[in-house]
């Protein structure tokens, strides 16, 4: 994982972007609550797309029910991922998902410099409400 210029890889955290990714959805669905995708998670999953119930023992894997046990298993491990995302987004109209201050205080591509890098939709705009 070191820099090619300390002799490594250059290679990044593989779990570092996992979880970089998976907030990215978790973002998603809390910013865009009329989009259909969001509509069927609540429909499955309850209002808050299960996020803050308790973990629920269903034999039916879905990829939702993936990124809930990884949010749920890093909330274990200390990284309270939800606790980092601010209520009101951007100018409350729209948000920049990499551009805006709205996790922290810099902007996600400062943050996660490597993760941006790697992700092919970096111009995501979405209106709020």
């Amino acid at each position: 994982m070191a820099s090619k210029q300390m002799g490594g890889l250059g290679i990044g955290s593989i779990h570092a972007l996992n979880a970089g990714l998976l907030f990215k959805w978790l973002w998603m669905f809390l910013s865009q609550s009329s989009v259909l995708w969001v509509t069927v998670i609540k429909e499955i999953h309850g209002y808050h797309g299960g996020i803050s119930d308790p973990p629920s023992y269903s034999s039916c894997f879905s990829p939702w029910s993936g990124i809930l046990s990884s949010l749920k298993s890093l909330n274990k491990k200390g990284v309270d991922l939800l606790s980092l995302c601010s209520r009101k987004l951007g100018n409350g109209v729209s948000i920049h998902f990499w551009d805006d201050v709205w996790c922290g205080t810099q902007p996600l591509k400062v943050q996660f410099p490597r993760v941006h890098m790697l992700d092919n939709d970096k111009a995501v705009v979405l209106l709020i409400g």
